[in-house]
């Protein structure tokens, strides 16, 4: 995707120039772009970037016209949104997951093993000079709907999403074993860091500790903070395997077809290379219905692992770890999957994401289960305290 047709800096900054040289680029060969206008969506769509649905109808070598929507996105244009994207490296990671998946190589590796990816398709991804735009398949125009159910995705909302984020590990496993961490990978590889996001913790178990004052979920909550770094960093302490993940996995990321048997996966800012019971749990905490998290855990991480074996055999490579091995990985990163919903409280709860009722089955979860108390004690004795 690499070329001199430079990324925007501004939605304003589209033209009729540059639309059709990105077309040709896509197409491999030139077109005719015959009329071309964007619309901004009803309700601003994310913090990360600015976003507009595309339209354009071209012609190629025939006379026959073409018709195509699009979304294009760019950085936001405030300042202060831009740095912090910019701090944490978010800007290029995104861009760089795009073109991993649109090497040759990579494609070579989809197309023998049979496997389709599924995420959007890309018309042009590029990253320069502090500037990113992503032209791509707008998944609204073929029936694909949001993943969002404030109340919690049920149980087969879930495994359809565990699924898919399977088949992205078993396909980072193939490329890893193959060409390595370096090349087209080295930006994906190069350690994530949560930046500001200890912060955002530490204020928002304050906020569950006030929720639920007076209680022993309060003084729960309170007992994690001498310890946010560490559960930041819970993927160091308690290792699997290291695969392309993608680091903010939830039905906001989601796209479900129409009768909700197979999802898109969308908005990789996040990606990274690393360990793939991070996206199960990421799921679970930020999307599922506290039933799941109870009743079906099971049930869920059987999924997974069953797409992750049937797509690790149809790309050729063996896992080295054990369904065994996930299952206790998954109950060590509890408290790491609920730290991705508690960076996100006010967020989530001020957008309609996620209901109070919600978000106390999760913290009433990780009571019953007494995971932040044997947690509490294990660092305690760590510190000799």
């Amino acid at each position: 995707m690499d070329s001199d047709l430079k990324p925007l800096s501004l939605i304003e900054d589209i033209s009729h120039q540059w639309v059709e040289k990105m077309l040709s680029l896509k197409f491999g060969n030139p077109v005719t772009l015959q009329s071309w206008s964007y619309e901004y969506p009803e309700t601003p769509e994310g913090f990360m970037s600015e976003i507009v649905y595309l339209k354009v109808v071209y012609s190629g070598s025939g006379d026959e016209k073409l018709q195509l929507k699009l979304v294009l996105k760019v950085l936001p244009r405030e300042l202060e949104r831009k740095q912090t994207i910019a701090l944490g490296g978010l800007d290029r990671r995104e861009i760089a997951f795009y073109k991993f998946v649109n090497t040759q190589e990579f494609k070579d590796m989809c197309l023998k093993s049979g496997v389709k990816l599924q995420v959007p398709e890309v018309y042009y991804a590029s990253y320069f000079s502090g500037e990113i735009t992503l032209v791509m398949q707008d998944l609204n125009n073929d029936n694909y709907k949001s993943g969002i159910v404030k109340e919690g995705n049920n149980l087969a909302q879930t495994k359809v999403a565990v699924q898919a984020i399977a088949q992205l590990h078993a396909a980072g496993l193939a490329y890893l074993e193959k060409y390595g961490e370096s090349g087209i990978l080295a930006d994906l590889a190069e350690e994530f860091k949560f930046t500001c996001f200890d912060k955002f913790f530490i204020r928002n178990l304050n906020t569950l500790a006030d929720m639920y004052k007076g209680t022993a979920l309060a003084d729960s909550m309170k007992s994690l903070i001498p310890y946010t770094k560490d559960i930041l960093e819970m993927r160091k302490r308690f290792p699997l395997i290291r695969t392309v993940v993608h680091g903010d996995y939830w039905a906001g990321q989601l796209m479900y077809s129409e009768d909700e048997s197979n999802v898109m996966m969308i908005d990789w800012q996040h990606c990274n290379v690393d360990n793939p019971a991070s996206d199960i749990l990421s799921m679970l905490f930020m999307s599922s219905h506290p039933s799941v998290l109870e009743d079906h855990l099971e049930e869920v991480v059987q999924s997974y692992w069953e797409s992750l074996s049937f797509n690790a055999k149809k790309f050729g490579v063996s896992l080295d770890i054990t369904i065994e091995q996930l299952r206790q990985n998954v109950d060590d990163l509890m408290l790491f999957g609920f730290m991705m919903v508690g960076i996100s409280i006010p967020e989530f709860l001020g957008g309609g994401n996620i209901t109070p009722e919600r978000l106390f089955g999760y913290v009433n979860f990780l009571e019953k289960k007494s995971i932040v108390s044997k947690y509490v004690k294990m660092m305690e004795k760590e510190c000799n305290i």
